[in-house]
């Protein structure tokens, strides 16, 4: 009889030092996009950008440092869920209800910051918001599947 193989999250090794990576480019990119935000300002404050040109700035540099931010979640998550994940359904629950909670977040924040007020914006926020409903569900889904019987 085999004894159970111990459950790892990771397939290879490097992958937890992949996603941590990722999550600190992430925050970078967060932190050069913030950084931005003045200068733009301070174009509006000498007329340079009319206040249609800027809310298009504004709403556009919103969408990218909510992405930023949806990002360094869904790393640093993966990341914590891998560390920490015993089985593999327990794993799929715990994936499915972070992707459900960044949906929810998702929604909530576009609403807040008029994002299906405007047409790209609108398709791409609609987009991830049903990406992140359907793939938290299907992870939830296959949680409570049982496992084949592989004797």
């Amino acid at each position: 009889m085999k004894e159970p193989k111990e459950f790892s999250y990771w397939k290879h090794p490097y992958q937890k030092w992949l996603l941590f990576l990722a999550g600190v480019l992430q925050i970078l990119c967060l932190f050069l996009n913030v950084r931005e935000f003045p200068e733009y300002r301070h174009l509006l404050e000498i007329g340079f950008l009319n206040t249609s040109q800027w809310e298009n700035y504004f709403v556009g540099q919103c969408m990218q440092c909510a992405l930023n931010i949806l990002l360094i979640v869904l790393f640093f998550g993966c990341l914590l869920i891998g560390c920490f994940a015993r089985s593999a359904p327990s794993a799929r629950r715990a994936e499915g209800i972070l992707l459900l909670c960044k949906a929810a977040l998702w929604g909530v924040a576009g609403l807040l910051l008029r994002f299906p007020a405007f047409g790209s914006t609108c398709f791409i926020w609609g987009l991830i918001l049903i990406a992140l409903l359907c793939c938290g569900a299907f992870s939830l889904w296959k949680s409570r599947k049982k496992p084949a019987n592989l004797d």
